[in-house]
Formats: C-alpha cells, structure tokens, sequence
C-alpha cells in the first residue's frame, strides 16, 4: 500500500480472547470492557472507512494490534476542512448507528449528547434528554460521581448499574465510560443487559434446579464431553464408586476416575454413541464399591452444530428388579417342570373360559393336542358331551368369584367319545392386585380307581353272599377272613372264628400239617374232607385250595356238598339198579326176539308171503330201538377220561360202519382233538344214519373245521326251522321207521364233553351241525 502508515501497539497483558480477536476481522460486537471506550468494533469501523486494515495476534505473552492505513499528500487548508468536515460525518453517523447506547456528558454529568439507542435507554427523546443530569436516571444511592469512583490510576471505568426510564422500568446496563475523552467531556458506552441478566438468572435457576433433581434422583448421571473428560457428574455416581461428594471431576477421563477395567467397558460404551450418533440402551454389570450391580444405561449424544459434542448418561440401578426376574424366572421353569411331567391334567382358562394352558398330562386324558384346543372356550368341546352344561358354568362363575372347588367328581369324554371318571379340583388365578384373571384346574383320571372300588364292592359283596364258603387263612392256617357262608359251613360267628386255626375244625386223623404243606406248594388243591356239623353230625366238605393269591394269604372256597353226596349215592345206586334192568330187559327182549327172528327165516324159505318184509322191517327197529335205549341208559352225563384224537381216521371208520349206499363223504382238514373215542364215533355215526335217512342215499356229507370245533352237514333236504328245537328230544322222529333216539345220542355226548350242538341250514340247503367248545390239540 503505497504512503501507508502503520501502527503497531503491543502489550504483554494476558491476550485478548478469539471471539475479540474476530472483531478486528468481522466487526462483530464485543462485550465493552476495552479501555478505548469505543469498543473494539468502533475501531474496526473507523479503520475500514479509512480503508485500512487491522492484523491482530494474541498469545500468552501479550497482545499485537498493528494498524495500517493509506498515506496522503499534503492537501490545502480548504483540502483539510473538508477531510475533517468527512471524517466528522463518519464519526458522527458512527455514533448514531451504534448498536450500544452512547452519552455524552460535561464534567457535571450533564447530557451533552446521545444517540437513539441511549435515548431508547432513558424512555426520552434525544432533545429532551439535552441538558438534563444524567443523575436523574440512576438510583437514589448512586451519584454521577460515582462512576468515576476507584479509578484513581486510569481514566476509563467498567461497571454494571440499574436505571430508570422515565416511565419508571428500570434497565441494568453494562457501561464503559471514559472521562476527557474530549477536553471536558466524557463519553458513556452503554448496553441493555436486562434481558441477558434474566435469562442468566432464569438459567441459573434451573441449573440449581436442575443439580438438586439429578443429585437426588436414584440414578448414576454424568455428562462426558469428546475427550473423554467428565463435565458433569451426580452425587449418585459418585456414591456407587466412591468419589467424595466435593471432589471435582471436571475435565478428569474414565481412566483417571476407575479402575482399569471398568473404564474401558465404559469407553467401549461411548464409542457406540460416538460412531453413531444415536442413542444407545444397554444392560450392563458393573463392580461398584460395595458389590457387583446390573445397570439399565442409556446414553445419548449431546449436539453442537449438528456435531455430537458431548454425551450424555443415565444408569438406573436394575440389580433388585434383575434378581426378581431371575427368581420368577426359576420359579416359572420350575412350574412349568411340575405342570409338564404332571400326570394330571391341568388347564388354566381365562375369563371368558378360553384354553391358555393344556399341558401333556392334559393331552393324554382327554385326547386333545394343545393346538386343537388352545384359544377355544372349553364348553365348545365335546368334553362336555352328555354333561349338563350348566352345572359347569356354575361351577365356573363360583370360581370367577374366587370360590375354591376341591375333590369334585365328575363325568367327561374323550375326544374319541370314552367316559371319564375325573377327580377336579379347581382355583381362580389372580393377578398382583388380587383381580380374578382366570381359573386353573387340575384333573386326575379315577376311572380304573372308579371301576376298580366298584369291582371290589362286587367282589366284597359277592364275597359276603356268596353260596360258597371263603375262608382266607395266613401261612400258618390262622383264619383272616371268613364270609358268612364259611362261617356257616364251622357252626361259628364270624367274629368268633378270625385268629383261629383251621386244624380246630378238621378230624384228628387229619394230617393237618402235611395237607396244608402240600395245598402250600401246589397251584391249587380240589379235594373232599369229612367233619363233624356243629350238631355233631357226618357232614362232607368239598373245597378248592389256591395258595397265595395274595401275599402270605390264601384262598380257600369251601361247599357243604353232604346233600350232593348223598344225592349221588343215591343215583348211582338207582344206576346200578338201571343197568341190571337194562341188561334184563336187553336179554329177556333180545332172547324171544331171536327166535321170532329165526322163525321168520325158516318160514321165509318154506313159504313166500309179502308179510315177511314187514316183519323183517319190524325185528330190525326192535333191535335199533333195544340198542339205542341200552346206550342211553349206560352212557354217563359226563366224560372223565379223554384221549388225544384224529378225527380224520375216527370219522373215516364211522362211515366205514354205516350202511351208506351210493351217499359220499367229503372230509376236509382236522386238527387232532382231545374226546372219549367211544362216544365220539356214537356221535358221527349217527350224524352219518341221520343225513343218509332224510337225505337219500345219494347225498354227500361234508365233515369240516370251525374254529372252535367241527361241522357235519349235507346236501339233503334239511330241517324245517320249527322242527330244529324238537330234533333232539327223546323219541322225536319224522320217519315211522326211526327210533327217535339217535340225535338224543349225539346231544348227550355233545353235553358230555362239555361242548354245545346247534342245527341250521348248510350252503346247499342241506342239514348242517355244528358242533363248538372244542379244544383242538396244541401243534
């Protein structure tokens, strides 16, 4: 810059501020605590309207300004007054355009000048305010001298002071004033602070508010700015790691505060908020002074022109709430262990009787999976199927009104329609203030415990009136139960007799010891004994010996069998007497017989007459008939001894000693049965004269395997259904030439074995017998 002038005004004071430095590049304004009375921005404008610039530098050492401005020629004195006469209108306009409030007063503090802003200041108009004291705008304990008060070394003063507008508000000013600025007058630089000052003083307040609350409050809180260091911190936090409440922490990193370890989880958690920019919430488990504690933490980022400045940390102390949902958590699995391996049947429905719960226990009683159910109101089950659904919504509506229900038998289904026998109990659930939220049920399947009590009521009751005798002795033959018919059987009260032996009531040649030894080893014993009534009398005593049907008990069913043995004394000896009479009546018949018999063949070859073939036919139904009654008579009613059978070969010799003419036999695979051979071959040959009389000596006879038995059948003309009930009755016939007696036969020996005899039709239309019962031989 060519003339330039440069200035350059040095000091070693502390250094001026950045933002002040930026006032000699932006002219930007500053607070007025500068000794130049303008105001660093006055000297800014001043400098620019001359076109020159400022170059300032501050550091620890002190403080550079240097000033440089254009140079100019020496002008004429008319040059002068019009570079004065500008310079004055710069200064003037400077003074009316300032931002801060400008006065200047005499000596005596009179108003000399102001600009709009001080006007604004006083509550007057700038002519108004010319010639006044300014006094008369300051408090009554504050003079115009006292500005200039304790400044003895420096002619500029800085101060803050309330004054009073004329309409009575009062404003605090920030002011610098500088007397003599001008010879005799001095300058006042004011500017409004009162909003500023409340605002400082409603952000104080807050603050305090603020540091009370978060001091006070049940959480760790703390503000950590990007170096790591500690701008703000509760008396919480310092509590939880022992950091004394006047300590100061400002500036001071994780690192130097806790331990290593704890420090770095908590730089790991800010970086998260750092990388981000998000807020981050955590759960956390931190060592602090006094135990291990589980925190919720949550941080957030602090923002400064969009750039994360700070962050900011709230740590609620979760360790109580952690440890109660640990413990609830373990009281659940646990529940949830007893509701699962429960083997009853538990349910918990909600207010409206929906499903919530329908463990495995459930699933297996009543036949429903957990997902078929689940949701759905339990009455819409078929569980209730056949059950009066109002007894349940009853019952259900108790519960809801906190009833408790213990005990309860009750009838359901299955899902595949079986009867249950169920034990219910049943309780509301209530939430934690008591309100009825549902109900749980528990059922036990009692079925067969059910049937179980009713098949031993059976029991006892049939024990009790039964027609037998039962008496049930221990290891040594003392009497432990007795039902009344035994009791009757020893001519003994039931009371009486409990504890005694049973050799008591046996002969004394019994070998009491020996038999009880033997019936104690055996599966069980039949046999007869005979004792003394308690009259005195002969009395037999038929009974069945089972040995520990129950553990060191034993069975022993007992009949009074005097009567039947007597009875039988008695047939046997009407028997003998039958079979003398048979054998009688066979000789004194069979003798005259045979003479008429071998008369009638001396005749036939003397003479020929068409009355020998019905004498012929006549002699030979007398024998049938002797034969038949004498087979009755001596057939007994039950077979004693068997033997092991083929049928085949017995079947095939019956037919063998038949008459059967062109008739055929057709037999097909047999199993080997057990039977008296005797008798058997009784059976099927008169089946085989049977099918042969009514069905033509053509017929074909079909012997075959049922199974459980045997089957003879023809393809004859059958037998009417009306006759089928008569064909077996003594002396029942449909041919003038048949006995009557051959299917009596067959039924006795059918009834003998102990097996059973029905006729029906066979496929052909035919007769067919069918004969069940029969036990084949084990291959």
């Amino acid at each position: 810059m060519p003339n330039a002038i440069e200035i350059t005004v040095s000091d070693d004071g502390p250094g001026l501020a950045q933002h002040e430095i930026d006032v000699f590049e932006t002219g930007s304004e500053t607070p007025l605590t500068h000794g130049s009375g303008l105001g660093l921005w006055l000297v800014y404008w001043i400098v620019t309207n001359h076109d020159g610039s400022i170059d300032a530098t501050s550091g620890d050492d002190g403080t550079t300004v240097t000033v440089t401005v254009p140079g100019q020629q020496i002008s004429t004195t008319e040059d002068q007054v019009a570079s004065l006469s500008r310079a004055r209108d710069r200064y003037k306009s400077a003074f009316e355009e300032a931002g801060d409030g400008m006065t200047i007063t005499d000596h005596e503090g009179h108003i000399l000048d102001v600009n709009a802003e001080a006007a604004r200041t006083y509550g007057l108009d700038k002519q108004e305010l010319l010639g006044r004291s300014i006094g008369e705008f300051l408090p009554e304990n504050v003079g115009y001298e006292s500005i200039w008060e304790g400044t003895p070394d420096t002619d500029t003063r800085h101060c803050e002071m309330s004054v009073q507008s004329t309409d009575g508000e009062r404003h605090l000013i920030e002011c610098t004033a500088k007397s003599d600025f001008v010879p005799g007058q001095s300058l006042i630089i004011s500017r409004d602070i009162t909003d500023r000052k409340e605002r400082e003083r409603v952000l104080d307040s807050r603050t305090r508010q603020l540091q009370t609350v978060m001091n006070n409050v049940d959480a760790a809180m703390w503000i950590r700015d990007a170096d790591d260091g500690y701008v703000l911190m509760n008396q919480h936090f310092r509590e939880l790691f022992g950091i004394d409440a006047d300590a100061p922490v400002n500036g001071e990193t994780a690192e130097d505060l806790f331990p290593a370890g704890i420090a770095s989880q908590f730089q790991a958690n800010d970086r998260r908020v750092w990388e981000t920019g998000e807020p981050v919430e955590i759960e956390e488990t931190v060592e602090t002074v006094d135990s291990t504690r589980t925190f919720l933490t949550r941080m957030c980022p602090i923002f400064d022109d969009g750039t994360v400045s700070a962050l900011c940390g709230i740590a609620t102390d979760i360790t109580v709430q952690k440890d109660r949902e640990r413990e609830l958590v373990e009281t659940t699995q646990r529940l949830e262990s007893i509701v699962d391996i429960s083997p009853d049947a538990i349910i918990v429905l909600d207010t409206d009787g929906r499903i919530e719960l329908w463990n495995d226990a459930a699933e297996a009683v009543f036949g429903y999976s957990k997902p078929e159910v689940v949701g759905k109101r339990f009455p819409s089950l078929e569980i209730l199927e056949g059950v009066q659904h109002g007894s349940f919504e009853d019952r259900f509506d108790r519960l809801l009104s906190g009833e408790t229900i213990r005990g309860l038998m009750a009838t359901r289904r299955t899902k595949n329609g079986d009867v249950l026998q169920l034990e219910l109990s049943a309780a509301p659930l209530r939430d934690a203030d008591g309100t009825v939220t549902g109900v749980v049920a528990a059922a036990q399947d009692v079925t067969e415990r059910t049937n179980r009590i009713q098949k031993l009521e059976q029991y006892e009751a049939a024990f009790k009136k039964a027609g037998d005798g039962i008496t049930i002795p221990d290891d040594k033959g003392r009497i432990l139960e007795v039902n009344t018919e035994a009791a009757h059987i020893y001519g003994e009260d039931r009371s009486e007799l409990l504890g005694r032996s049973m050799q008591e009531f046996l002969p004394t040649e019994f070998d009491f010891e020996a038999e009880w030894g033997e019936a104690q080893a055996a599966e069980m014993t039949r046999d007869e004994v005979d004792v003394l009534s308690a009259d005195g009398g002969p009395q037999t005593i038929e009974y069945t010996a089972v040995p520990y049907f129950l553990p060191n008990q034993h069975l022993i069913v007992s009949r009074d069998v005097t009567d039947r043995k007597s009875r039988e004394r008695e047939l046997e000896a009407q028997l003998e007497r039958l079979n003398k009479f048979a054998g009688v009546v066979s000789h004194d018949l069979r003798n005259p017989l045979t003479v008429a018999q071998g008369r009638l063949d001396l005749a036939s070859e003397e003479l020929d007459s068409e009355h020998f073939e019905p004498i012929e036919r006549a002699h030979r139904r007398m024998e049938s008939l002797i034969s038949d009654v004498l087979t009755l008579a001596r057939s007994p009613s039950t077979v004693v001894d068997t033997e092991q059978i083929d049928l085949s070969t017995v079947i095939t010799g019956c037919w063998a000693n038949v008459e059967t003419g062109s008739a055929t036999l057709s037999v097909g695979s047999l199993r080997p049965i057990h039977a008296d051979e005797g008798r058997l071959k009784q059976l099927f040959e008169n089946l085989f004269r049977n099918s042969i009389e009514h069905g033509g000596e053509s017929v074909t006879v079909t012997v075959g395997e049922l199974d459980d038995g045997f089957y003879v059948e023809d393809d004859g003309v059958g037998i009417d259904a009306a006759e089928r009930e008569h064909v077996f009755d003594d002396g029942y016939s449909t041919r003038e030439e048949g006995t009557g007696f051959g299917l009596t036969i067959v039924k006795q020996t059918v009834e003998a074995h102990g097996w059973e005899i029905r006729v029906t039709d066979g496929p052909d239309g035919g007769a067919r017998f069918e004969v069940s019962g029969v036990k084949f031989v084990a291959e």
